[in-house]
Order: C-alpha cells, then sequence, then structure tokens
C-alpha cells in the first residue's frame, strides 16, 4: 500500500476540518518497524484553507477473514481508531472502513474510504465490486460522498 493514493469517495466527517473536502490525498510508507506513516493533505472547498496530517498505525491480519486486515493506528486528535481493510487491489485501489462505538457516547464513528492511484474516478465495474462488498457486511455504501480532484494543484 506504499505511495501516493486519491481518496476517491467517504463517508461524510464529522470533524469540520475534513468535511467539504477536495484533492485529498495521502502518502502512505513503510517504516523500519514495520509501522506504516499515513501523509494526508487536502483543501475545504468552502475555505480554501489547505490541512495537512501525519498518523502511524499497523497492518494486522485477520486471522478469521482471510484475505481481510485491520489498520490499528494513532493519531493526535483520535487516539487510537481501527480500520478494516476490505479490499486492496495495489496497482488501482484500496476500500477501509471502520467502525467506533465509543462506548455509548454520542461521538460514534463510522467512516469509509475508497482511494486510487489517479485522481481520475474509478471505473463503475470497481466501484460496483465494493458497494456488493461492503453491503455483504452490512455497510451501506449509498452515503458515499465523492471527493472532487478535478482541479486540484500538487499538494505533497
Amino acid at each position: 500500500m506504499e505511495g501516493r493514493w486519491f481518496r476517491m469517495s467517504e463517508f461524510p466527517e464529522k470533524d469540520p476540518r475534513l468535511q467539504n473536502q477536495s484533492c485529498l490525498s495521502e502518502i502512505k510508507e513503510v517504516n523500519n518497524d514495520g509501522t506504516i506513516s499515513v501523509f494526508a493533505s487536502w483543501i475545504n472547498t468552502f475555505t480554501g484553507q489547505f490541512f495537512q496530517d501525519m498518523f502511524v498505525g499497523r497492518i494486522i491480519p485477520d486471522a478469521e477473514n482471510p484475505g481481510m486486515a485491520t489498520f490499528d493506528g494513532t493519531l493526535d486528535s483520535v487516539p487510537q481508531y481501527q480500520y478494516s481493510i476490505m479490499a486492496v487491489q495495489y496497482d488501482n485501489f484500496h476500500l477501509l472502513y471502520g467502525c467506533e462505538d465509543d462506548k455509548g457516547r454520542q461521538d460514534s464513528l463510522e467512516t469509509a474510504f475508497i482511494f486510487s492511484r489517479t485522481p481520475e474516478p474509478l471505473g463503475r465495474s470497481q466501484l460496483d465490486s465494493m458497494s456488493c462488498l461492503l453491503r455483504s457486511n452490512g455497510v451501506d455504501p449509498d452515503n458515499f460522498l465523492f471527493v472532487d480532484h478535478s482541479s486540484c494543484p500538487d499538494l505533497q
């Protein structure tokens, strides 16, 4: 999963910094200790403000679900979170899903992301297969918002 990835679609974000975003991309690097550093950048489409963030995590294979894995990481604003890596085609796309119940508090989070190697929209067949995978795991893909990359500067 190393290299540059463009976030193509996502569930709506609760964090106001991440709402109404465009040009969202991430650079993922494997560190010497086996962790993965993720450097993210994006533009808020309403304010024009540029944001950057960095987080570190580890990929943990799921023994009960071959081909699935969890990304367990830390971010300054989120001390610990987990995403399920539901699908990966290293040359083209990957699909992440996360759900945190925060033990009944109101800041529970359900989110999903589709990433692509290029800023161009993914093909219908790829999107359909990811939608089927989400639905088969009880996740409604109809909530996805698409991230605009049509007029993005090179942010990283």
